[in-house]
């Protein structure tokens, strides 16, 4: 069962493509659905979204989503690809442990990074700009922007990273298979080819 958090805009109509629901799944967390095919509730899986309120349960059976359940676990969770909802979005889930210096100073020439701050304290560089921030922190470096993170806290953080469009998140995927440092620069994809580096990681603040 799913529960209906809300969404960017009016819950559609009967007959109506319904995309970019907040969907809570209780102990599973914050789903975001970025796909439901258009004429979904003429097939009888969702009825009548326009009725729902705040709180109420959905039972989906079956539809063109992506669900991803959480494993405490894991360090690094690929949430969405871009061959799973056209190319416009991938989406990743990190843990960065205690005095984490991040990755280089970089930058994305194709597509935009996002972070969100799901838990602890994360300290993010944009150009010139570096802020550190609790949960419910957002920042955003548009295509071209300077920027990277680290977690210089005491405690663990966890973000969900957010690129659009999509692509970069195939990095991560290599990472986890232990793949990252032996592809070969034809296989990467276009987002990984036009990302360059532009200095060091973060220095931590001082005492």
């Amino acid at each position: 069962m799913l529960t209906v958090l809300g969404a960017s805009g009016s819950f559609p109509g009967p007959g109506r493509a319904c995309s970019g629901y907040l969907l809570d799944t209780g102990s599973a967390g914050i789903v975001v659905d970025l796909g439901w095919a258009p004429g979904l509730h003429q097939t009888g899986l969702v009825a009548d979204v326009s009725r729902l309120r705040f709180g109420q349960a959905v039972l989906m059976t079956e539809a063109r989503h992506v669900i991803q359940l959480p494993e405490l676990a894991e360090t690094m969770r690929i949430l969405l690809r871009a061959e799973d909802c056209d190319g416009s979005l991938g989406a990743v889930e990190m843990r960065m442990g205690p005095g984490d210096g991040g990755p280089p100073l970089h930058a994305h020439r194709l597509h935009a990074e996002s972070f969100y701050v799901l838990e602890g304290d994360l300290t993010v560089q944009l150009g010139e700009d570096r802020v550190t921030g609790g949960v419910g922190t957002w920042a955003s470096a548009p295509a071209g922007t300077p920027h990277t993170l680290a977690n210089f806290s005491r405690r663990p953080t966890r973000v969900l990273c957010l690129f659009s469009p999509g692509g970069f998140e195939r990095r991560f995927q290599r990472m986890l298979a232990g793949e990252a440092e032996r592809t070969a620069l034809g296989d990467l994809a276009a987002a990984e080819r036009e990302t360059v580096l532009l200095g060091p990681a973060m220095s931590p603040p001082s005492p």
